[in-house]
């Protein structure tokens, strides 16, 4: 199916619940905010994620009930976590995309990276130039989290 064998390799990236309650915040970067796992009677935990400089993202389906079904689950996709792509098929699409674009060098997608974050009801996709930072913050809702937490 791939040019190049693409491989799902797990990213050390805090826990999440099932349900994690994802929310995304979209503008100049990419922000999620995902409830973490934590013990009973802790304050709310989430962590909150950030993509400074991404070139593309798509959010939705497949959950967890087909996510066997998405091509990547047989390179290593696996259920509730974050994972890196090498060898990205999507990163390549790109590319080709890119290449009738008139001043496009060719090669200057290929330097993107690839992040599948496998949540229960969706799943996020994230084509990045960078690494995504992760945070754990307190606060009662995803929306606080996002809102109260300050990037440096």
């Amino acid at each position: 199916m791939f040019s190049a064998t693409p491989k799902c390799i797990s990213v050390d990236a805090p826990e999440m619940t099932v349900p994690p309650m994802p929310l995304l915040l979209v503008g100049d970067d990419l922000r999620i905010a995902y409830h973490a796992s934590y013990v009973s009677g802790e304050e709310e935990r989430w962590v909150i994620v950030r993509f400074l400089r991404y070139l593309h993202f798509r959010y939705g389906y497949p959950n967890d009930e087909v996510l066997n079904a998405h091509p990547l689950y047989k390179y290593g996709l696996g259920f509730y976590g974050v994972f890196e792509v090498t060898q990205s098929p999507l990163i390549k699409e790109i590319e080709k995309m890119n290449a009738i674009h008139r001043r496009h060098i060719k090669g200057s997608i290929l330097s993107f990276r690839h992040w599948v974050f496998t949540f229960q009801d969706q799943t996020l996709e994230v084509i990045s130039r960078e690494s995504p930072t992760f945070e754990v913050v307190s606060a009662a809702s995803a929306a606080d989290a996002i809102k109260e937490h300050k990037f440096p």
